[in-house]
């Protein structure tokens, strides 16, 4: 009998191992799914060309702070991670770019400054 995402991602300890082993399920459905390779591909390419731009965060910290107690589920290509009644849900894509989205203000958030992204 086949497994699902969530509970082959719910077997993980903190929010960087569950990010860490959510890859690893979608690499290997990767597989299966020219689509789900081709957003791989995609957002690896993206991750390269702004890889400059782009600051280091800690995934526990992000997650501890925006997603507390919560474990990871695929939108599309993306991991999110989102705890009931919060407004807040953290997005990675497989290259390791994270949103922060403000689902009450349908915007991001900066998280260096806490501040709404315009």
């Amino acid at each position: 009998m086949a497994t699902s995402h969530s509970e082959r991602l719910n077997t993980m300890g903190d929010s960087k191992l569950k990010y860490q082993r959510s890859l690893m399920v979608q690499r290997h459905d990767a597989e299966y799914s020219n689509y789900l390779a081709g957003k791989i591909s995609s957002a690896k390419r993206r991750y390269k060309e702004h890889k400059d731009e782009m600051r280091p965060v800690d995934l526990n910290e992000v997650i501890d702070r925006y997603a507390p107690g919560s474990s990871p589920y695929f939108e599309g290509y993306k991991i999110n991670f989102h705890t009931e009644g919060s407004d807040y849900v953290v997005s990675c894509d497989p290259s390791g770019y994270l949103r922060i989205q403000n689902l009450k203000e349908d915007s991001f958030v900066d998280y260096y400054t806490g501040k709404t992204l315009t």
